[in-house]
């Protein structure tokens, strides 16, 4: 069965980013905070392939549990993944087993307000870093289309027990379909007030 309840929070999530948005012209979306800053723009860019890399997670469960075989992908921390961010790049594929025995028996709620939190620090996998400078217009469309593709994807397989479907990550814990969709509206959320903080700064 399709996860409704988790789907429409996604969708308010996006809803809401492209509210905050919705006013602000390209130079507004390009403007960087600081040298070393992410713009409104790229968070935006971010934020799509963060949703990409995830549906890709549940149609690859999909096709595992459609062909009779185990829905569940197993992830380490590498030198390029999602990682706390006080944490050197060079120690982490050495942290990948204590992490997850930690993560393992954290509840989804407590994994959950991780992601939301700013004040818990992370860095994003590299394939996650964003481009600069793309343009407005296309990144609203992209951005009302992605999860619109999201919503096609879970309802043409709402035949199958996404609860059945687990990716397990060293950081995150292991999650089902229902989960990913939750940990997804909270980065989303999280970011929201990013922008939010980068917008109030521009105020004179």
């Amino acid at each position: 069965m399709i996860p409704e309840l988790e789907l429409q929070r996604l969708e308010r999530a996006r809803a809401g980013t492209l509210a905050l948005i919705g006013g602000l012209s390209q130079a507004d979306l390009d403007r960087r905070p600081a040298a070393d800053g992410w713009s409104v723009g790229e968070i935006l860019d971010h934020l799509l392939r963060a949703e990409a890399s995830n549906r890709d997670d549940i149609r690859t469960l999909i096709e595992l549990a459609r062909s009779g075989r185990e829905p569940y992908l197993h992830r380490k921390l590498t030198t390029t993944g999602l990682a706390p961010a006080f944490v050197p790049r060079s120690l982490l594929p050495y942290l990948s087993l204590p992490t997850s025995m930690i993560t393992l028996f954290l509840p989804i709620a407590v994994r959950e307000l991780m992601v939301r939190s700013r004040l818990l620090p992370a860095s994003a996998s590299t394939e996650l870093w964003p481009l600069r400078g793309r343009p407005a217009g296309e990144l609203r469309s992209q951005l009302a289309a992605s999860v619109a593709e999201t919503r096609a994807l879970l309802a043409a397989n709402a035949i199958l027990d996404y609860r059945r479907m687990t990716v397990q990550h060293p950081a995150l814990g292991a999650n089902d379909v229902h989960d990913i969709l939750r940990l997804t509206a909270a980065h989303e959320e999280r970011h929201q007030d990013q922008i939010r903080e980068l917008l109030e700064r521009r105020k004179p």
